[in-house]
């Protein structure tokens, strides 16, 4: 069996936790890697102080001490290709109980946050096209889906 870690990248926290978690559903589901945590080193668009709150918010433990790591990889792309193979209930329970193993902040007044990307999706340097234009969604698609979030949860 190889040891399998997710590590080198350095995006913001949604990005990274999900190439994360893909890399333990990966392992989970290939019986030849054992998924080897190794925990944020920086994450864009928080200080260092919040670093160290989203490792423990997430939950899960630094697994390198006493580990050797055999394979690095930046992400899992075949997991975000196909979610539904490797996202079993039995890898969610795994991940759910990871991130109920610590307090988590209290509760603020929002149930519901929109997330709404715009600003690493721009154009080129010399402005002539867009970098991702199929991760943009259009502002038509949240001016209809606002609305009918709001109504159905007052």
């Amino acid at each position: 069996m190889k040891t399998y870690a997710i590590d080198g990248i350095r995006d913001g926290f949604g990005s990274q936790y999900l190439k994360k978690i893909g890399g333990f559903a990966y392992c989970e589901w290939e019986p030849n890697y054992k998924y080897i945590h190794i925990p944020f080193i920086t994450i864009e668009h928080v200080g260092p102080d919040m670093v160290e709150k989203l490792n423990k918010f997430i939950g899960i433990p630094d697994m390198r001490p006493g580990n050797s790591i055999d394979v690095k990889a930046k992400w899992q792309r075949e997991v975000f290709d196909k979610p539904d193979r490797f996202y079993t209930d039995c890898t969610m329970d795994k991940i759910r109980a990871y991130y109920w193993a610590n307090k988590k902040p209290e509760s603020c007044q929002q149930d519901i946050v929109i997330h709404i990307r715009r600003g690493d999706l721009g154009k080129t340097p010399k402005g002539r096209r867009l970098i991702h234009p199929k991760r943009i969604t259009p502002n038509e698609y949240y001016n209809k889906r606002i609305p009918m979030m709001l109504n159905a949860n007052p």
